[in-house]
Formats: C-alpha cells, structure tokens, sequence
C-alpha cells in the first residue's frame, strides 16, 4: 500500500532492508513486553541507536509506532491518513524500509523505520 502511493506520487519503491527489519522487530518486540509506546525506549534509547546497533549506515532516519490494528492494510491507511505522518514515509528520499510486528492479544504492536543509506 505505501509502495503503490508513493508510486502514485512518482516516487521510487522502499526496499526491504534487513537491518531496518532487525531495529524495528526488536523495538516492536521491547515495547510491547515493557508496556511503553514511543520513538524512546525507557532507558532513553532512540530509532537511530538502534539502526546504529544493527549496522544500518542512515544519513536521515524516522520512525512510526502503533498498537492494536489487526493487519498491515489497516496500520498503513492510519499512517498515510495522517498528514504529518503521510508526509515522512511519501519523502521522495527514502530508499530503505524495515517493519516489526509483536503479536499479543488485543492487537500487534507495529513499528515502522524507513531510512537513507549513505
């Protein structure tokens, strides 16, 4: 869904990287355990500490969070919804994307980091 609007937009496709995939699963999978929600972990670590730890090279780097919608389709119409959000992850600048999900019940916890590779 994000790839086929910023195609609508004439922008190039986010490609999967594995270490994004890496900082977001493992922030998606801090979060919901820890019961926080946010860019900052309790103990003060941000998105781009840990692209840093997971050896992705980022000159620019944002991140999405949100819990409780069943299915990607719907995490995607709430975030391009958003004007400020929507705004970020079209960003013609962008190449890179990573997704983690933490099942649990009453909905996944769902982080989203796109990024650009030096």
């Amino acid at each position: 869904m994000l790839n086929a609007q910023r195609r609508d937009l004439g922008c190039a496709p986010l490609r999967t990287d594995a270490r994004l995939q890496c900082a977001a699963q493992r922030h998606a999978d801090d979060m919901a355990p820890r019961r926080y929600f946010g860019r900052v972990d309790p103990d003060g670590t941000g998105p781009e500490r840990r692209m840093d730890e997971t050896g992705y090279p980022w000159t620019a780097a944002i991140e999405a969070n949100v819990r409780g919608q069943e299915d990607a389709a719907t995490v995607m119409s709430g975030w391009t919804a958003d004007p400020s959000a929507r705004s970020r992850l079209l960003d013609r600048g962008f190449t890179d994307i990573g997704v983690g999900v933490h099942p649990v019940d009453g909905g996944p916890w769902w982080t989203l980091d796109p990024g650009i590779a030096r």
